[in-house]
């Protein structure tokens, strides 16, 4: 972006013509506006004078230009000296990026996007805005450029091209406006391009090129969350859920144990494997031994039987005979696991019709087992599947009723009777 001179020089004329022409300059910040993200941290890079950094809240630019810098400042940007082609920024470190009447004027145009991919995070948006070298003022533009002061050295772009740019560089999912400006008293904003003059196009950045690169952008996305709750990190796993769906089993089922060997929230990746459906079918007993050897805690355990055992049991992937392994292990989390992955058996929102015979034949091996976790699990498990045969829990209870412990006789049976694990909680 090296063709900033006729803007140092003649800075105050370049920014009177968005006083000059109030209504194309709204319609063009509606138009920019309408794809810029809300929230998350943007970067405006050619930001000029601050025209569309300052109204749409982008807090932090780029600009060749020191005097038109020195504009943007007075409007509460940031601005930092540099050029498109070389952002001064390390990688992954904006939500989203604008470039908005800028790749015409840069030397590099692959080169800029290049380093807007490379600083936007996973999931970030590029949104460029230009004058449409096809458009009538486009037209216009090319047929009078050499008398112009700013537009004599810049090389116009179709909206196809933009594209077909965007693509090469990594960017997919692209939405595009724009703006059909009749006169200075009116226009209108709309979807697609072809018949407005000033179109603006935004992709996302949808994935990376590794397993163990997109491991480190989820990671470093999770630390920088205000709040690390579940709802918090719940978010983070769907937007890479969306971002993923199309990359192959074989991608998600290592970028699982990528995340297994660093993440703290492991199930956070048996989330990712169970939302994409080729990566869950792709799961068998090698699989589930590697995921498994970290089990540590109840609710590890938990994610890990309820959205990949437990799904796998169900569909045939695994056998009987390793869920019964598990029940036999002298590891209480492999117990647990064994009665937790009987719950999607059972459970209508995850998929299970009613399995009496196999979730009985588990339960019927720990029994007599007085460890806490597995004590309560056997009692999940027995009360997930009242709703699919009464009678079999109720026989079970009678036939075991001196091996099983009181807490699953009480919670099985007030499940019976009124419908809730515990009466006085639901009072």
């Amino acid at each position: 972006m090296a063709k900033a001179g006729p803007f140092e020089l003649f800075c105050e004329e370049y920014d009177r013509w968005f006083e000059a022409h109030p209504a194309l300059y709204r319609l063009e910040l509606k138009a920019v506006g309408g794809l810029v993200p809300r929230g998350g941290k943007g970067l405006e890079v050619g930001v000029g004078t601050g025209r569309f950094a300052g109204p749409l809240g982008i807090k932090t630019g780029v600009e060749p230009s020191e005097r038109m810098a020195a504009r943007a400042r007075s409007r509460g940007v940031e601005v930092y000296s540099g050029v498109a082609e070389a952002l001064p920024f390390t990688d992954g470190k904006f939500d989203y990026l604008l470039l908005a009447t800028t790749l015409c004027f840069v030397n590099d145009v692959r080169k800029a996007l290049s380093e807007a991919y490379r600083v936007l995070k996973i999931g970030g948006a590029v949104i460029v805005g230009l004058i449409d070298r096809d458009s009538d003022m486009g037209k216009a533009y090319r047929r009078s450029k050499e008398h112009s002061r700013f537009y004599r050295s810049a090389r116009f772009l179709s909206c196809a091209e933009v594209t077909d740019r965007l693509r090469e560089a990594g960017f997919r999912d692209f939405e595009t406006r724009q703006v059909i400006f009749s006169g200075e008293d009116g226009g209108s904003v709309k979807r697609g391009c072809g018949e407005g003059s000033f179109v603006v196009t935004r992709g996302l950045k949808r994935k990376v090129r590794t397993p163990r690169e997109t491991a480190d952008a989820i990671r470093e996305e999770i630390r920088s969350l205000p709040v690390q709750n579940t709802p918090h990190l719940r978010g983070v796993r769907k937007k890479y859920s969306r971002l993923l769906r199309e990359e192959s089993s074989a991608f998600i089922l290592d970028l699982a144990r990528e995340m297994m060997d660093s993440f703290i929230h492991r199930w956070i990746a048996f989330e990712i494997i169970r939302y994409h459906p080729p990566a869950l079918g792709g799961i068998g007993a090698k699989e589930l031994r590697e995921f498994g050897q970290y089990l540590s805690s109840w609710g590890e355990v938990d994610t890990f039987a309820g959205l990949l055992a437990g799904p796998a049991w169900r569909r045939g992937q695994i056998s009987d005979a390793l869920i019964h392994k598990w029940a036999r292990s002298t590891d209480r989390w492999r117990r647990r696991a064994a009665l937790v992955s009987t719950v999607p058996l059972n459970r209508r929102a995850a998929g299970g019709k009613g399995d009496a015979v196999r979730t009985l034949e588990v339960c019927r091996l720990l029994v007599s087992d007085r460890d806490d976790m597995v004590v309560k699990a056997l009692s999940w498990a027995l009360r997930d599947l009242i709703v699919h045969d009464r009678r079999a829990v109720e026989r079970f209870l009678r036939e075991h009723e001196r091996g099983l412990a009181g807490r699953v006789k009480r919670e099985v049976r007030s499940k019976l009777a009124t419908g809730l694990k515990n009466p006085k909680k639901g009072a």
